[in-house]
C-alpha cells in the first residue's frame, strides 16, 4: 500500500470531517478509532494509518468505502466555492 494515501485520507479527514462526525461514522461501522485522552479528540493519523494498512480488518474496508466519496464531493464543493475557481 502506498503510504501517501495515509497521508492524504488524514489530510481529507481533518479538513473535511468534524470530529463528532467521524466519530458516528466509526461507530456505526464498528471501527474503533484511537482519541487523544488529553485532549479528548480523534487521532486522525492513526485513524488513517488503521482504515489502509488493516483495510480487511473488521469494518474497515466499509468505513473506507463511505468515508471517501463524501470527502471527494466535500472537497469538489469547497473547490467551486472559492474565488480562485469563479475566475478561472
Amino acid at each position: 500500500m502506498d503510504p501517501t494515501l495515509i497521508l492524504i485520507l488524514k489530510d481529507g479527514m481533518s479538513e473535511y470531517c468534524s470530529d463528532e462526525e467521524l466519530r458516528e461514522m466509526c461507530a456505526a461501522f464498528g471501527v474503533d478509532p484511537e482519541v487523544d485522552p488529553d485532549r479528548d479528540k480523534l487521532v486522525y493519523h492513526r485513524l488513517a494509518i488503521k482504515l489502509i494498512t488493516k483495510i480487511e480488518h473488521g469494518n474497515n474496508r466499509q468505513l473506507l468505502i463511505a468515508l471517501v466519496p463524501s470527502l471527494v464531493n466535500r472537497a469538489r464543493d469547497f473547490v467551486t466555492s472559492t474565488d480562485w475557481e469563479r475566475r478561472a
